[in-house]
């Protein structure tokens, strides 16, 4: 594809580094100080990069950390990624963050984030609904597929044909799955089906979206 560009500084356009890469290298253009910059421990920054673009409708640019510079320097692009809209013609700016506990020097030219183009969709129309089709995830959210995805894949895996869904109980804090037509055999120890429904957990974490549901409870998930 061909994109315009103006590149206001003394640095090469952005090129890719070899003949599969994805991102381009985008490199600092620091005037000031003898082209010197520097970023102290926790400090993040703008930095210029002399480089405008003007992209076709549909597509974007991801500005995305440099691999090398995050592991070996805790140096980290601090939106990444950020998005450069095919609407926005200014210049491209990078933000760093340093999250060492030393002070990072950047000069003028140096490798400082890639640059990677993206086509996109665009919605065009919203379609509003009451009820969204449920999924075995659900509202679960931040961190909660982290152990619970193995659980899921466990039983679904033993019992194909069974509709499972994670929720977490407001009652008490605690994770469980629920399943419709509850197999023989699975059923935690201690804790029935009519002791949820007596302390009213069912009502609570399902809000009253379905009903005759055997619980299997899980203790530490989320």
């Amino acid at each position: 594809m061909k994109v315009k560009i103006i590149n206001k500084s003394n640095n090469p356009n952005p090129k890719y580094a070899t003949e599969f890469s994805a991102g381009m290298d985008l490199q600092a253009n620091i005037v000031d100080n003898d082209g010197y910059d520097a970023l102290y421990s926790g400090e993040y920054k703008l930095f210029h990069t002399g480089i405008y673009i003007s992209l076709p409708v549909g597509y974007e640019a991801q500005i995305r950390s440099r691999s090398g510079l995050a592991l070996k320097y805790g140096i980290s692009v601090l939106n990444s990624p950020g998005t450069i809209d095919a609407d926005y013609i200014g210049e491209i700016c990078v933000i760093l963050i340093n999250q060492s506990k030393g002070i990072f020097g950047i000069k003028h030219g140096d490798k400082i984030a890639q640059m990677v183009i993206s086509k996109h969709e665009v919605v065009d129309i919203w379609e509003n609904v009451d009820v969204l089709s449920d999924t075995v995830r659900g509202d679960n959210g931040f961190g909660s597929s982290d152990d619970n995805g193995s659980i899921v894949s466990l039983i679904q895996d033993r019992y194909k044909d069974i509709n499972i869904r994670l929720a977490r109980s407001v009652e008490d804090g605690l994770s469980y799955v629920f399943i419709n037509d509850f197999p023989t055999g699975i059923k935690g120890k201690d804790h029935s089906e009519e002791y949820f429904k007596s302390k009213g957990i069912l009502d609570k974490v399902l809000n009253g979206i379905c009903s005759e549901i055997n619980i299997w409870l899980v203790n530490n998930v989320i």
